[in-house]
């Protein structure tokens, strides 16, 4: 029934993928918490050398500079580092939608891109 309602009604297809965004990252969040991996205190503290004494060039940390770009673009909006993870999650909600698209005009068929995301996201 559920399968029907959601799968077979086109309509419901970008809500039902948002809802299942939230759902997963809060499920993450609440089991996993915020991650702070090896390299995101270097990340950060480019950013932060870079805002404060301007662009510099740091050859260990170059290779990644757009990672260090947009830390440094979310971070002139909102200085804090729950705004460069606020605004992480909202680029992974734009790739997933941006996935049902391309999937959906690949194959001419919107329940294939709302398929190819559920596929996607587990």
């Amino acid at each position: 029934m559920l399968r029907k309602l959601i799968i077979g009604k086109e309509t419901y297809h970008l809500p039902a993928l948002i809802f299942l965004f939230a759902v997963l990252n809060s499920l993450l969040y609440w089991k996993l918490g915020i991650r702070i991996v090896n390299d995101s205190p270097r990340f950060l503290q480019y950013a932060s050398n870079i805002i404060e004494k301007g662009f510099y060039f740091d050859h260990h940390e170059f290779w990644y500079f757009t990672y260090t770009a947009f830390m440094i673009s979310i971070r002139f909006v909102h200085d804090s580092i729950a705004a460069v993870i606020i605004a992480q999650y909202i680029l992974s909600l734009l790739g997933l939608l941006s996935l049902y698209y391309a999937a959906s005009r690949l194959s001419e068929s919107k329940k294939a891109g709302f398929t190819t995301c559920i596929r996607f996201s587990f």
